[in-house]
């Protein structure tokens, strides 16, 4: 039986085959790439040769079983990036602070258009609004009208520094760019997990063999497999928070995803033969 735990969902698979091909040659041709086992390294498929058609050792019967877990981690560098920013414009009317506000967002679309590596659906409008200011602490009397619109905008993250670039060169004063956030995406994180569970599972499988020889006894067949992965924190669109300081007069910006650690573990249960 395996059972896996990957963002919270869960799922139980029991195959419905005889019991001597069953649990162990189904479930390492399909999540082993190499086990370690009683101190050798060999593949998958030569350990299931090995053991095809028994479960204990000659001489030995199944006494118990006993679980084992190893853990694996990786450091990934984010491949996709964030940026916040928000357009402004204050005029003496509603309408004219509408269409000022509209004009310089206008260009800022073009000017992220103008890059080839974005599309429409990388941008997105998260607020907008166009509201009166007040003279007076009783709001009777209107000194002037603000317009905002606050647009994330997501790319590869070696991008992030070009798009900055493009907004602040196209809406001059009348941008701030409120931050940036880096994120791994899924399919890298699925590629990274994919060897990360083979790394773990030769560590569960390198303590298992350790364990039974120290008290004498050999391991018989896997039974049970919990698999926990998890996805590393991914931001929404209106969550960009790292401030990055950029005004209208400072352009080439340079910024670092950095990296994020993408862990998890798997567990391993074996009959023990004596």
């Amino acid at each position: 039986m395996i059972r896996s735990n990957t963002n919270a969902s869960t799922w139980n698979w029991t195959p419905r085959v005889p019991r001597v091909t069953t649990r162990f040659q189904t479930l390492f041709l399909c999540f082993l790439g190499i086990l370690v086992l009683q101190g050798e390294s060999v593949s998958a498929q030569e350990y299931i040769s090995n053991v095809q058609g028994r479960l204990c050792p000659e001489g030995t019967n199944v006494t118990g079983q006993f679980s084992v877990t190893g853990d694996a981690a990786r450091l990934a560098e984010p491949d996709m990036g964030l940026v916040s920013f928000r357009v402004f414009a204050t005029e003496d009317t509603l309408a004219g602070a509408t269409s000022r506000g509209n004009l310089v967002s206008n260009d800022v679309m073009i000017a992220l258009m103008d890059l080839a590596f974005l599309n429409d659906s990388d941008m997105t409008t998260t607020a907008f609004l166009v509201q009166p200011t007040y003279e007076d602490a009783k709001n009777t009397v209107v000194s002037n009208y603000s317009y905002s619109q606050s647009i994330t905008v997501r790319s590869e993250s070696g991008n992030v520094s070009d798009v900055i670039d493009a907004v602040v060169g196209a809406a001059g004063n009348n941008v701030e760019i409120a931050g940036t956030q880096f994120y791994v995406s899924d399919g890298l994180v699925r590629r990274i997990q994919n060897g990360l569970r083979e790394e773990a599972v030769g560590h569960a499988a390198t303590t298992a063999a350790t364990l039974a020889k120290s008290i004498g006894a050999a391991l018989g067949a896997v039974t049970y497999i919990t698999d926990s992965f998890y996805t590393p924190y991914r931001p929404y669109a209106a969550m960009a928070s790292n401030d990055v300081g950029i005004s209208a007069e400072k352009t080439d910006a340079v910024v670092s995803p950095g990296t994020q650690r993408v862990e998890g573990s798997i567990s391993l249960t074996y009959e023990i033969c004596a």
